[in-house]
């Protein structure tokens, strides 16, 4: 065993320990798996019978930078059942609601993908790597990119795009919805 899975060890084991001797007495202590762009994934120990999901994540270090704003649970199956579906929650409502989302059982998962980026190039004001957000539009990744600059057109943009394995580029219009890893191209206005 090397040193850093030792410390792992011991650390998730006085974790749990500790949550032990925090817990109520009739809580019966368990673990979730908190997964993705987390500060320190793994499994978290549930300190009270009201865990709720914004706790676990605070317990895991919180969201890194490049987390999407999703939050996906998936709980435990029970016994004899099957596992239920995923459930999606915004990462952003678990902040603001005031107790802090769902509460947690012994063996759910949480994962917190990584955002979806594009990529923007040409003739606009900040070319470079962007986060998608909900929904987003070509035009509103110019917006996002700064504008276009004096010689950038909005008749000129292509989108380069991954499709069964293979790179298309297709002429796009500013109301066409972009995709995690698309490359926007916006060329020069013709006079």
């Amino acid at each position: 065993m090397n040193t850093r899975l030792l410390v792992l060890t011991i650390s998730f084991a006085a974790a749990g320990a500790r949550a032990q001797a925090q817990a109520p007495a009739d809580h019966v202590p368990g673990f979730v798996i908190v997964t993705g762009a987390v500060r320190k994934p793994g499994r978290v120990p549930l300190s009270a019978a009201t865990t709720t999901v914004l706790e676990a994540l605070a317990m895991a270090g919180s969201m890194r930078s490049d987390a999407g704003n999703d939050v996906i649970l998936v709980r435990a199956a029970k016994a004899g059942e099957q596992r239920p579906a995923p459930i999606v929650l915004d990462s952003r409502q678990l902040a603001m609601d005031a107790g802090g989302g769902r509460i947690l059982e012994d063996g759910d998962i949480i994962n917190v993908p990584p955002a979806g980026r594009f990529w923007i190039n040409g003739r606009v004001r900040n070319p470079g790597l962007y986060v998608i957000d909900i929904a987003q539009t070509v035009g509103q990744a110019i917006i996002l990119a700064g504008g276009l600059t004096d010689r950038g057109s909005d008749r000129q943009i292509t989108v380069t795009r991954l499709v069964a394995g293979r790179l298309t580029t297709n002429p796009a219009k500013i109301d066409d919805r972009i995709e995690p890893d698309d490359l926007i191209t916006v060329g020069n206005r013709r006079f």
